[in-house]
């Protein structure tokens, strides 16, 4: 008896060990371990750093649900948006509109901003991770969709692989992704995000974390031919493009360009 429950016992042991939810488990506590590890190219950049003291930043707060940004990511975005005062912003990525509502309540009055997200036709059939197939479409700019400031927001639905960037190119000064998190997403938002944005322009991601090994591979990969920034505390990377990057855009490898130019700083912050 005891011999056939030990060895029932290691069956039930082999099945778990082989169950998805255990091997994603064990993945994502591999990459945590690697993560903290090794050497990173991605320059950690304390929040200080970015700010100055003629600058203000809000955060959009309230009852958070899951899927929604940490406060101190809202508050490292908000500070990057009041230092870069962009005019044209886009977001890919909508959700409730959370992190649209910091987008526009750090910029100039008079800045608009084109959020992206999945069409309701889209959600169910995407290839990609289950996250996306679960979000309501009810909840889509949820916050944002009777504020007063509403109609500085353009809401855009489309599967960002098949987005046209023709009407946007390099006319936009702020770029915030945050759509899929798998590899094909990141990489496709990346690339068409320098296709969009106006040399000297800004490109902030999301969940620079462990949590999300597609976002941080993409980003060191980045980091070898470039500048990127992480904002300490947060998840929040970012970079500022030169000139020759849009040229480059396709295959996203600007060179290093100055960032930080205050006099009396020991880092300074973003001109």
């Amino acid at each position: 008896m005891k011999i056939r429950n030990a060895l029932r016992a290691v069956g039930i042991a082999a099945s778990n060990c082989a169950s998805p939810t255990f091997l994603g488990h064990m993945a994502h506590s591999d990459f945590t371990w690697r993560w903290r590890s090794r050497k990173r190219s991605v320059v950690q950049l304390s929040l200080p750093d970015l700010v100055s003291a003629h600058i203000t930043s809000s955060i959009l707060l309230g009852p958070q649900c899951r899927g929604d940004s940490k406060i101190e990511d809202l508050l490292a975005l908000a500070t990057l948006v009041s230092r870069v005062r962009p005019m044209r912003l886009f977001e890919f990525g909508t959700f409730r509109g959370q992190a649209t509502c910091t987008l526009l309540a750090n910029a100039p009055p008079d800045a608009r901003i084109f959020t992206l997200d999945l069409a309701p036709a889209d959600r169910k059939m995407i290839d990609a991770a289950e996250w996306d197939k679960q979000v309501s479409d009810s909840c889509i700019g949820e916050l944002f969709r009777n504020r007063e400031s509403s109609d500085r927001i353009t809401q855009l639905f489309c599967d960002s692989r098949m987005l046209d960037t023709a009407p946007f190119k390099r006319s936009i000064d702020f770029i915030f992704i945050d759509g899929c998190h798998d590899r094909e997403f990141v990489e496709n938002d990346s690339r068409k995000a320098l296709e969009m944005v106006r040399p000297g322009g800004v490109i902030a991601w999301h969940d620079y974390s462990p949590a999300f090994p597609a976002v941080v591979e993409y980003l060191e990969d980045l980091a070898a031919t470039q500048t990127v920034y992480c904002v300490e505390g947060s998840e929040i990377a970012f970079l500022k493009v030169d000139a020759a990057a849009t040229e480059r855009a396709t295959h996203l490898i600007p060179a290093k360009v100055p960032l930080f130019s205050e006099p009396g700083r020991s880092r300074s912050a973003l001109a």
